[in-house]
């Protein structure tokens, strides 16, 4: 015997589904200045009694250079808003050619900025010659990220319980590891 569903049971079920696969295209790491980002172009938004189309996304964009000064912000934040916008409204953003290219004008003669980095010289230079009373904790994140392969976050959530004296070497386990 075949179960019937109840037309109002099938909407909830694709409610709850459509929930989930929106909240699952936000990352978890970044949902909160996504929706920082949101929450600032909304209450301007609402401020202005405005609908979002290209010509308000565009002011809206306008009035942040201001605020954000680097082209790689404003990318950014139109990167968030691109997504909650479309999850929240069904809106695609990044068809507003106007906007895409304000952003790129914008972006025009921008000189990323380079991180210095340590070459090996470098970097055996400073596990000798750099005073252990000021640098060890440095030099062991240095060690642990090179020689383990770590990641930021594993490093940084790394304990004392996670380190095992085996006598002749120190056995660190890596919890919640990636690979």
């Amino acid at each position: 015997m075949a179960a019937t569903l109840n037309e109002g049971d099938v909407d909830l079920e694709v409610e709850d589904a459509w929930e989930q696969g929106c909240a699952s295209l936000v990352p978890d790491k970044s949902r909160a200045r996504y929706e920082r980002a949101y929450n600032i172009f909304t209450n301007w938004l609402e401020g202005k009694k405005r609908e979002i189309n290209e010509k308000t996304m565009l002011a809206y964009f306008v009035k942040r250079t201001k605020t954000l000064k680097s082209a790689n912000s404003l990318w950014s934040e139109y990167s968030m808003l691109k997504t909650m916008i479309n999850l929240k409204y069904g809106i695609n953003i990044g068809q507003f050619s106007s906007l895409v290219t304000f952003l790129k004008k914008k972006n025009f003669g921008q000189m990323p900025k380079k991180s210095k980095l340590f070459d090996r010289e470098d970097m055996i230079k400073f596990l000798i010659e750099a005073p252990d009373d000021t640098y060890l904790m440095m030099k062991v994140v240095m060690i642990m990220g090179i020689a383990g392969a770590c990641r930021r976050d594993e490093i940084a959530n790394l304990t004392i319980d996670d380190n095992e004296d085996k006598g002749s070497v120190i056995v660190v386990n890596i919890p919640n590891t990636k690979t």
